[in-house]
C-alpha cells in the first residue's frame, strides 16, 4: 500500500527557486535579452527535461487544457534553464505539459521564467514537483526518485526533501529494478478494478529478484493476481530462507568471498521495507535471499565441504537433479536407493538405514542434495545394499496377509453388504417390473379392446425415442440391439406384440423404464404394484432366499474341493 502524500515538503518550491536564482545573479553572467525572466520565448526555443519522468500524458486532458489556452491564453509562466552551449534553447524544467498544450492550440510563444539550474537542482525540483500529483504513476515516481539518487542524493535525503520515510523511499526505488516486461504491466490498467495489472505490493517483492527470475515468474502471471497471493507465490518459489541454513552467514570464504551478512541480495540488509517481517527479538531477522544461483552455489559448497570433512562419497548438485529430479525412477536407473525412506514391505515401514541399524557391516553412504530444498540426504548403492542384506540376513519383516486394521475389516464388511443388498434389489426389479407390466397390459387390454390403444401408443413413443436420440440425447440404448432385430422390421413387431410387450417397450421408450435402478429402490414401481396389488413382500422373500442359498453354495464349495483333495 503506497504512503500516504504529505503536504508542506521542507521549504516549499519556492527555496528551490530563490536559491537558484541567487546563484545565478551572483554569476552576474550575461542572459539574453529573449530569455529574461518573465520574458515571452518563442515556442521553437524550447525542449522537453531531460529528467522529465512522466511518460504519459492524457491526450483527452491536454486537448481540454489546449482548449482553455486559447480562450485565455497562458496564465501562469512555465519554468526553463538555458542549455549551456546552445544559443536561445532552453530545457523546459516545470510546465511541460502546459507546453505540449499550448502547442496544440496553436500557440508560438510562451510566457517562461528563465532560471539557471544544475541538473542537482533540476532532479530535486521536478521530484517535489510530481510527487505531489494524483496521477503520477508508481513507475515514474520510481524514475523520479531514481533520478536524485544517480545525482548523489542518499535514500534518508530523499526521505527528508520529500517528506516520506525511508522504507517509502527505497520501495519504491527498487521498482528502477523491474524488467522491462513488469514495468510494462505496472503501466498497463485492469479495466475491471481500475487498477495496475500488476499490483504495487507484487511489483515490490518482484523487484527484489534478478531480471531472468522476474521473466521466469511472470510466465505464470495469474499467480501473480492478488496482492497477498502474489507475494506468498514469489516467496514460496524464488526466495531462500537464511534462517536455517547450515553455512555461517558472515562467512567469506565459502562462495566467492561474498557473506551472507552484508550482502545486498539478503532482505535484512536494506532498510526495513514495507513488506517485510517486523523483527521480534532482540537478535536482528536473518533475512532472504533473492539470488538464487548463489544460494545454491553455497548449499552446494558447504555439502561437499561437510562430506570432505567426513571423507564420505557426495554428490554434487547437478548429479543429484539427475537423480532425484525423476524420483524413484531416476534412483532406479542410477543404481540408488533412499536409505530414509519408508519401506513398504516391511511391517513396521522401517526404512533400509532403520533396519541396518543393529547390524554389524553397515552400507557406505552416499551424500546427495534433495533439489527442492536443498539439504542433505543419505543414498545407498543398490548393489551394495543388496549383498550386505544377503550376508547379514537383513530384509523386511513381511505384513501378514490378512493384516487388516479393525476399521479396514469393518469397511471391507460394508461394502460388500451393500453390493449385496443392491443386487438382491436388483432381482426384485427384475422380477417386478414384468409383473407389472404384464398386469397393466392385460388391464389396457381388457379396456381398450385387443391392444389397439397400446400399438399407437407404442408407436408414438417410438417416434418420441428416435428424436431423442438422433437430437439430444446420443447416449441411450439403440432400440434395434435393444429388440435383437433391424429397424426396419420394429412395425411388424408391434404388431404382434402382445400387450405387456407393447406397454414395456413403450415405458422404455419414454424413459421411465431407464429411471428405475437399484439405488434409489424405484419407490414409483412398488407405488404402482401395491395399486395393482402385487404381493412385492414374497417377491423380495423370494430374493432373500436365492441370495442366502447362493452364499450356502459359495460357503460350502471350498470345503467339498478339500474333501475330493483328501
Amino acid at each position: 500500500m503506497a504512503e500516504t502524500k504529505k503536504k508542506g515538503l521542507g521549504r516549499g518550491l519556492s527555496h528551490l527557486f530563490g536559491e537558484a536564482e541567487a546563484a545565478y545573479r551572483a554569476t552576474e553572467a550575461p542572459v539574453a535579452t529573449a530569455a529574461a525572466p518573465g520574458n515571452v520565448l518563442p515556442i521553437e526555443f524550447l525542449r522537453p527535461g531531460r529528467y522529465q519522468p512522466r511518460r504519459h500524458f492524457d491526450e483527452g486532458a491536454l486537448e481540454e487544457l489546449a482548449s482553455s489556452i486559447r480562450a485565455h491564453g497562458l496564465l501562469q509562466p512555465i519554468l526553463v534553464r538555458p542549455i549551456e552551449g546552445e544559443k536561445n534553447t532552453f530545457e523546459i524544467v516545470a510546465g511541460e505539459r502546459r507546453w505540449r498544450a499550448a502547442k496544440k492550440a496553436g500557440i508560438n510563444e510562451l510566457l517562461a521564467r528563465v532560471v539557471p539550474m544544475t541538473d542537482a537542482q533540476v532532479v530535486e525540483l521536478q521530484a517535489v514537483e510530481n510527487d505531489q500529483r494524483e496521477d503520477l504513476t508508481p513507475i515514474e515516481q520510481s524514475i523520479s526518485y531514481g533520478h536524485m539518487r544517480d545525482h548523489g542524493f542518499t535514500v534518508e535525503t530523499i526521505a527528508t526533501k520529500l517528506g516520506r520515510s525511508p522504507s517509502h523511499v527505497y520501495s519504491v526505488l527498487k521498482l528502477n529494478d523491474l524488467c522491462p516486461e513488469a514495468r510494462a504491466l505496472m503501466l498497463e490498467t485492469n479495466e475491471e478494478t481500475g487498477q495496475p495489472v500488476l499490483h504495487l505490493s507484487v511489483a515490490y517483492e518482484l523487484a527484489t529478484l534478478p531480471h531472468d527470475l522476474q521473466a521466469k515468474a511472470l510466465k505464470d502471471r495469474w499467480q501473480l493476481e492478488g496482492a497477498r497471493r502474489g507475494i506468498d507465490y514469489l516467496r514460496r518459489h524464488f526466495v531462500r530462507d537464511l534462517s536455517k541454513v547450515p553455512w555461517e552467514l558472515d562467512d567469506s570464504a565459502l562462495v566467492k568471498g561474498k557473506p551472507c551478512s552484508t550482502c545486498p541480495n539478503n532482505t535484512a540488509c536494506r532498510p526495513l521495507g514495507l513488506f517485510d517481517p517486523k523483527p521480534t527479538g532482540k537478535k536482528p531477522p536473518t533475512g532472504m535471499c533473492t539470488d538464487l544461483r548463489c544460494y545454491e552455489e553455497k548449499a552446494e559448497a558447504q555439502h561437499l565441504a561437510d562430506a570432505k570433512d567426513k571423507e564420505l562419497e557426495a554428490l554434487n548438485l547437478a548429479q543429484s537433479k539427475k537423480l532425484l529430479d525423476r524420483g524413484t525412477l531416476g534412483l532406479d536407473e542410477g543404481g540408488y536407493v533412499l536409505a530414509t525412506q519408508p519401506n513398504h514391505e516391511d511391517a513396521q515401514s522401517r526404512s533400509w538405514k532403520q533396519l541396518f541399524a543393529g547390524a554389524e557391516k553397515k552400507p557406505a553412504p552416499v551424500k546427495a542434495i534433495d533439489p527442492r530444498t536443498l539439504e542433505t540426504i543419505e543414498l545407498y548403492r543398490r548393489d551394495e545394499l543388496k549383498e550386505l542384506a544377503r550376508e547379514q540376513d537383513v530384509k523386511p519383516k513381511p505384513r501378514a496377509p490378512d493384516a487388516y486394521t479393525k476399521l479396514q475389516q469393518k469397511r471391507k464388511e460394508d461394502r460388500k453388504k451393500e453390493k449385496a443388498k443392491i443386487e438382491r434389489k436388483a432381482g426384485e426389479l427384475a422380477a417386478l417390473t414384468p409383473a407389472v407390466f404384464e398386469r397393466v397390459g392385460n388391464l389396457f387390454a381388457a379396456a381398450l379392446g385387443q391392444g389397439v390403444i397400446l400399438r399407437m401408443l407404442a408407436r408414438q413413443c417410438l417416434a418420441l425415442y428416435e428424436w431423442f436420440e438422433n437430437g439430444a440425447d446420443g447416449e441411450r440404448v439403440n432400440i434395434s440391439e435393444l429388440l435383437g432385430m433391424p429397424s426396419t422390421k420394429i412395425d411388424a413387431w408391434i404388431d404382434k406384440a402382445k400387450p405387456s410387450e407393447l406397454l414395456t417397450f413403450a415405458l422404455f421408450c419414454a424413459g421411465g423404464a431407464n429411471d428405475w435402478n437399484a439405488v434409489d429402490g424405484a419407490p414409483g414401481l412398488y407405488e404402482l404394484a401395491k395399486v395393482l396389488k402385487i404381493d412385492t413382500k414374497a417377491i423380495a422373500r423370494a430374493q432373500q432366499a436365492n441370495a442366502d442359498a447362493e452364499e450356502k453354495a459359495n460357503k460350502a464349495e471350498p470345503k467339498k474341493s478339500k474333501g475330493g483333495a483328501k
